[in-house]
């Protein structure tokens, strides 16, 4: 289970469900917590096999029918884990999408537009293994997207939402540190192997987009100025100003995570 930011690379099992200009916010499994109940049924039904082929010894029949029985539980979990692995919850900058199903598969989602409240839960196992559940509600209508359980990070998620419900006054603007691609390439002379290597652009954190009155001055967000060197030559260098990330202030989508890398980073450099 992995939280996937615009930096990663959306599933294709989501992608394909995504409109052309649609952008994909935040992409998650949903928690593992949900295959407990199998997991308990499958060890469970071990012990009590193992228990009555004791009781039945010298019955092979018997303990043929126990085994097989409890074999067939198993392969209930595998079954169930199998279809753990393509549940996605999605966060675009238009909708909520729920993609399940491993034979028939089901698409749930629910327009931000139409949301009018939204509040999570957690239980007490939920907040033991870091889980919620999100309860979506609508504008006096029936959803296919109403409660969505098992969800991780659901804090960062709920924050994520709002911020979409709620957008800011704030304008925002093509990234002019990656071009809009979210992408950048780092110069690997300096690297072992000399290779250059693709990197999630650190301006927008790869949502190709950043606010207006965030971009650096002095570099006009491009994260290095032109520096005269002694013998009246031109270089790039990384611009002091914004220390090469081309934005001079947290932007808003930005997670508590980076949050605090970032503070670390600038009081390690004062």
């Amino acid at each position: 289970m992995r939280l996937l930011t615009p930096g990663d690379t959306t599933p294709a099992s989501v992608n394909k469900y995504l409109l052309p200009r649609e952008q994909s916010v935040i992409t998650v499994h949903k928690h593992p917590a949900m295959l407990l109940g199998p997991i308990a049924l499958t060890l469970g039904g071990l012990v009590v096999a193992g228990l009555l082929s004791t009781v039945a010894d010298g019955n092979s029949s018997a303990r043929n029918v126990i085994w097989l029985a409890w074999g067939l539980i198993l392969l209930y979990l595998v079954w169930r884990v199998a279809e753990w692995s393509v549940v996605y919850f999605t966060v675009t900058d238009k909708r909520m999408i729920l993609t399940s199903g491993l034979v028939i598969r089901k698409v749930a989602m629910m327009p931000m537009t139409k949301v009018t409240d939204m509040s999570f839960k957690r239980s007490a196992t939920g907040r033991l293994f870091g889980y919620g559940e999100f309860v979506v509600e609508s504008a006096g209508q029936e959803q296919a997207l109403r409660n969505v359980p098992f969800l991780p990070y659901p804090e960062q998620l709920y924050l994520e939402v709002c911020g979409l419900l709620f957008p800011t006054d704030e304008k925002r603007v093509p990234c002019p540190r990656c071009g809009a691609t979210g992408k950048i390439m780092l110069d690997g002379k300096d690297r072992p192997g000399g290779k250059d290597r693709e990197v999630t652009c650190p301006a927008c954190n790869g949502r190709r987009t950043v606010l207006e009155d965030s971009i650096c001055p002095r570099c006009d967000g491009r994260g290095e100025i032109t520096e005269i060197t002694l013998d009246e030559t031109y270089r790039p260098v990384s611009c002091p100003r914004c220390r090469g990330r081309g934005t001079t202030t947290l932007d808003g989508w930005d997670d508590d995570d980076r949050r605090k890398r970032r503070r670390q980073e600038e009081e390690s450099d004062d």
